[in-house]
């Protein structure tokens, strides 16, 4: 936060209400790699998850790829081809379904406080068991397996260090 900071005219420009939550689906050269990009259901699951524990109706998405969300979901509000917007949006929101991409990971820990729901294991989602970059384990974060069951940081944190203490022997 001592780094990054954005204008006054970045956060009034772009508010999220707080019964909102953002998707922000990566797609772009993701979708070459079918095990990196995540599926329609890890969003739906997602989406439910929100609904059912925090009784958000709303939904909006943030992406690199307008073509595929629109086609993903085509009567959410989507938000592309504008990196300030996009920043600003994530940076102002309070609940946020993030995808295994970096690029909501600085807004999100330096702007409002969040609801955060990622994807288990990062960009190992759907093989499950070792997670593919154990430094993106963020402590406050929710973490979804490919079932739509919800684990804390806490929960996540043994697997993390297991497939830490795997990848350094």
């Amino acid at each position: 936060k001592r780094y990054i900071k954005l204008s006054q005219k970045s956060i009034m420009d772009y508010p999220v209400d707080t019964d909102i939550c953002v998707l922000n689906i990566r797609g772009g050269e993701f979708k070459r790699h079918k095990n990196w990009i995540l599926k329609k259901d890890y969003w739906e699951k997602a989406m439910k998850n929100f609904s059912e524990k925090r009784e958000i109706k709303k939904f909006l998405v943030v992406t690199d790829d307008y073509e595929y969300c629109k086609k993903l979901f085509p009567n959410l509000e989507i938000i592309s081809n504008d990196i300030e917007k996009c920043y600003a949006t994530i940076y102002n929101c309070s609940n946020i379904i993030v995808s295994n991409s970096s690029f909501a990971y600085f807004p999100c820990k330096t702007g409002r406080q969040k609801k955060v729901i990622a994807p288990k294991f990062w960009a190992r989602h759907y093989q499950e068991n070792k997670w593919s970059s154990p430094c993106n384990i963020y402590e406050g974060w929710e973490w979804q397996d490919k079932n739509g069951i919800i684990s804390t940081y806490e929960e996540c944190l043994p697997l993390a260090q297991n497939t830490n203490t795997y990848y350094e022997s």
